[in-house]
């Protein structure tokens, strides 16, 4: 076969072939840009939504966390409420003979408002509480309080009498005085040979 188109048509259409090629070359690329455009975009999207929910979990598990703590001080505390009161029911009986030994000590005209026999420092017991006693004392007269306190001082168990306070109002007296023990109140007072 003789090809009789003259040259400028034959290059002509071997341009245009490659034109097209070109074209369907850009075509393609366009086409490959948009879609890693869209992938690259759905993978930012998904990391962010993946990031925002490690972030909420991350949240939950602080406020867990937070929550387990608080509860651990809230048994913390519970639990030494319960020692102090396990503490105070084993030793409840000797009390018992203190308050009774104080309430069979105590004149008729003194009224006892408070007794205090143990004393914490920081919620932890106080070590040197048992042989202190804390008394609230109400008496019916400012010049009775020192003989109160030579009353007082002839109970068997206590060392010093200190009147810490006296307010004296238009009727009572209101007396705080602090008791010295030889033999914490929570202990069984021994008597001569040591029964």
């Amino acid at each position: 076969m003789i090809n009789l188109l003259p040259p400028q048509v034959k290059s002509d259409a071997a341009y245009a072939k490659r034109n097209s090629l070109i074209v369907r070359f850009v075509i393609v690329m366009i086409v490959v840009a948009i879609a890693l455009s869209l992938l690259m975009a759905g993978g930012v999207l998904y990391a962010n939504t993946g990031a925002n929910r490690l972030e909420k979990q991350l949240g939950n598990r602080e406020q867990q966390i937070s929550d387990l703590d608080e509860a651990r001080r809230e048994a913390a505390s519970i639990s030494a409420t319960v020692d102090t009161i396990e503490n105070l029911l084993d030793q409840q009986s000797y009390y018992s003979h203190f308050i009774a030994e104080l309430g069979q000590t105590m004149p008729d005209w003194a009224a006892i408002r408070t007794v205090t026999l143990e004393r914490t420092q920081n919620g932890q017991p106080d070590p040197n509480s048992g042989k202190r006693v804390d008394l609230q004392v109400i008496l019916d007269d400012i010049e009775r309080v020192s003989q109160l306190r030579t009353i007082l001082l002839s109970m068997e168990r206590v060392d010093f009498v200190d009147i810490q306070q006296a307010q004296d109002s238009d009727t009572t007296v209101n007396t705080l005085i602090v008791l010295g023990l030889n033999t914490p109140a929570h202990e069984p007072l021994t008597i001569g040979d040591g029964r």
